[in-house]
C-alpha cells in the first residue's frame, strides 16, 4: 500500500507514449488514489467517507462489513460485481446508502456517495458475522490460546464487537443416521427360466412340436423331461402313412425277450 505501488514519472516527463496532457491526467489520478487511500483508525474503529479508495473490489466489500458490524446494522448488496458496489441497510425505512465503482484502472474502487445517515436500533445478532469473519478477528486469540473455549469466544465478540453469536456450535455430537435396505421392486413382465438348456436343444416358441429328446427322438419334451416308460407310439414323421408306423410296444418286448 502506499505511492510505491504507482509508476512515477520518468526524469523527462513521460509514461510509457501518452502525451503531456495525457500524463498530467494520470499523475493527478494517482495522487488522488493515494491522498484518499482508506487507512483503518489506530484504536481500530472503521470510518468510511466519499472519495475513499481501497485497492481492490474485496478490500471494500471487508471494510463495510467492519463497518456494518461496528454501527449494528446489517447490510445489503443491491450491486456488487466487478465494476460498482451498491449497498444499503436492511431496515426499509432506513436511508443509509453507498455506492462506489472502479476507476480507470479497472482494479482500485472508489466511494462515490454516501446517502442519508444510519440510525436505526443496533443488532446484538448480525448475520454479517459469518464464520470467516469470527475466525480472521478472533485468530490472534486462538493462536495464542490453543484450548480457548467457546463462551471465552463469545464473551470477547460481545466486549470488544458488541454482537453475540446466533446458537452455539456442538462439535462431540453425532447425529446417528439410520440406513435401511434399498426397496424391493418387482420388475414388470414375466421372469425369465433359470434352466441350463441342452445341446442342441430348439429355441422355445409358442408353436407346438418344438422340442425334440436327443434319447427317444420324440417331441414335446426334452431329455430331462423323458418319462420313465415307453410310450405306446411313436413320432410320426412327415410324408409317411401314420397307420404303418405305429406299433404294438408289448409285442416289440416279447419278440426281444425271445431271441
Amino acid at each position: 500500500m502506499g505511492s510505491d505501488k504507482f509508476e512515477k514519472l520518468s526524469e523527462d516527463g513521460f509514461i510509457g507514449g501518452y502525451s503531456f496532457d495525457e500524463e498530467n491526467g494520470l499523475s493527478q489520478m494517482y495522487e488522488s488514489i493515494v491522498d484518499n487511500e482508506w487507512q483503518p483508525i489506530l484504536n481500530g474503529s472503521v470510518s468510511l467517507k466519499v472519495g475513499n479508495t481501497f485497492e481492490s473490489v474485496a478490500l471494500l466489500r471487508e471494510v463495510i462489513v467492519k463497518y456494518a458490524i461496528q454501527e449494528g446494522f446489517e447490510s445489503n448488496r443491491i450491486k456488487n460485481d466487478g465494476v460498482r458496489h451498491t449497498c444499503c441497510c436492511v431496515n426499509p425505512k432506513c436511508t443509509w446508502k453507498l455506492h462506489a465503482s472502479s476507476m480507470v484502472d479497472g482494479i482500485t474502487f472508489k466511494i462515490m456517495y454516501i446517502k442519508g445517515k444510519h440510525d436505526c436500533h443496533i443488532k446484538l445478532v448480525n448475520k454479517d458475522a459469518t464464520s470467516p469473519w469470527i475466525t480472521k478477528v478472533c485468530a490472534e486469540l486462538i493462536q495464542t490460546n490453543q484450548g480457548v473455549g467457546v463462551n471465552v469466544i463469545r464473551s470477547e465478540l460481545k466486549d470488544k464487537h458488541g454482537i453475540e453469536l446466533e446458537a452455539e456450535p456442538s462439535l462431540d455430537v453425532v447425529v446417528p443416521v439410520k440406513v435401511g435396505p434399498p426397496d424391493i421392486k418387482t420388475l414388470v413382465g414375466r421372469p425369465k427360466k433359470k434352466r441350463t438348456k441342452e445341446l442342441g436343444e430348439a429355441k422355445l416358441t409358442g408353436k407346438m412340436f418344438t422340442i425334440k429328446c436327443s434319447a427317444c427322438r420324440c417331441l414335446r419334451h426334452n431329455k430331462r423331461g423323458r418319462p420313465n416308460f415307453p410310450k405306446t407310439t411313436r413320432t410320426i414323421e412327415h410324408g409317411t402313412n401314420p397307420q404303418s408306423q405305429e406299433v404294438d410296444v408289448n409285442e416289440q418286448s416279447i419278440g426281444n425277450s425271445s431271441e
